[in-house]
């Protein structure tokens, strides 16, 4: 890291920060969705199109269907100001229990969607659902 010899506290914090992206990857657990960002309403909101997955066995072959959804979500208090959502940013979500509402729990680096491709993990991207750039 580089030293800072001038200014005060404040300006120290705001040294660079080598931060590597090592495409480590966090894969949805129970109740945990993939969603693409469709517009960005401000004050950490967003339209998301999220996509629940459901294993369907028809003549002995087990295939993954995705139901495409809609809603509003919330970008989560930990990762206000630290990371920055865009349009067409892949995310991961979780449904609230309490509302209609859906947080945003983390937002993948091209690194780590690259990683979940390779993964299959991001089937419904290639099944022409979603137009991702």
């Amino acid at each position: 890291m580089v030293k800072n010899k001038f200014g005060g506290n404040k300006a120290k914090k705001g040294a660079s920060k080598n931060q590597i992206d090592t495409g480590k990857v966090e894969v949805p657990d129970n109740e945990q969705y993939f969603g693409v960002i469709t517009k960005v309403l401000g004050g950490g909101r967003f339209n998301v199109e999220y996509f629940k997955s459901k294993k369907v066995k028809a003549d002995g072959i087990e295939t993954i269907e995705y139901d495409k959804n809609s809603k509003q979500a919330t970008i989560r208090g930990k990762m206000r100001k630290k990371v920055w959502v865009n349009l067409n940013d892949i995310v991961l979500v979780t449904e609230r229990d309490y509302d209609n509402n859906i947080d945003i729990i983390e937002r993948y680096t091209p690194l780590q969607v690259e990683n979940l491709k390779k993964m299959d993990l991001l089937s419904f991207l290639d099944d022409g659902i979603v137009d991702f750039e």
